[in-house]
């Protein structure tokens, strides 16, 4: 059994979000029963996240943060590029399913994608940059662009990229998507393409794949 939980104060696109989450769980029981893995951030990338952010020369200390806000601070943000890492490439397959497959959640669909690209342009402010360290920066920025130019050149709407127009990461972002459009796009090739995007971003090695536990449902 699988539950699935929503704000039922955020629930305008909650079709199209359910399904979404959905297709997640669809994907992984595509595979035989011993070949579904979960992905888990590990203790090497939590530390080397730690490290980065207790440098002397970190944004982090140059604002003088206590070490309760470092701990915090760590934990965001690492627990946040594994999360872009899980969900981006596949969630963009996903994405792709739906559109095609389900053309009455199409509306709900692109209301949610604008949410997210105008959240995610957030990340240009100057604030950003200066406080997150560089190996974590990148890789988010990079993988927002490659998001936006997804949809940009699926829908032949350039102006959903137009924030990131000529920005430095651009190539580092057309190489995830390259990754992508060049991997089949079987769920069994979904742990390829996420280990193939965290070697182009330098994350190597900050997850484990674990072995897929049916949950005890009694």
């Amino acid at each position: 059994m699988h539950r699935i939980v929503y704000n039922p104060n955020y629930s305008a696109q909650v079709d199209y979000t359910i399904c979404f989450q959905c297709g997640f769980i669809l994907r992984l029981f595509e595979h035989e029963p011993d070949k579904r893995v979960d992905f888990a951030g590990n203790g090497i990338g939590r530390s080397e996240v730690e490290k980065l952010l207790m440098d002397p020369g970190s944004g982090a200390q140059k604002m003088r943060m206590q070490k309760p806000q470092i701990m915090q601070l760590r934990d965001q943000l690492f627990d946040g590029i594994m999360m872009q890492l899980r969900s981006v490439p596949i969630g963009m397959r996903i994405d792709l399913w739906l559109l095609n497959q389900y053309s009455e959640l199409r509306e709900q669909q692109r209301a949610s994608l604008l949410k997210q690209f105008r959240a995610n342009v957030e990340i240009l402010k100057p604030e950003y940059e200066r406080t997150f360290p560089a190996k974590i920066y990148q890789p988010n920025l990079t993988m927002n662009i490659a998001y936006a130019r997804f949809w940009a050149d699926l829908n032949g709407e350039p102006n959903l990229a137009r924030a990131y127009r000529n920005h430095s990461y651009t190539p580092n972002a057309l190489a995830l998507l390259k990754i992508y459009n060049e991997m089949p796009g079987d769920p069994t090739n979904d742990r390829n393409l996420i280990d193939a995007w965290a070697n182009e971003l330098g994350l190597q090695g900050w997850y484990n794949w674990v072995k897929y536990e049916t949950p005890n449902t009694r």
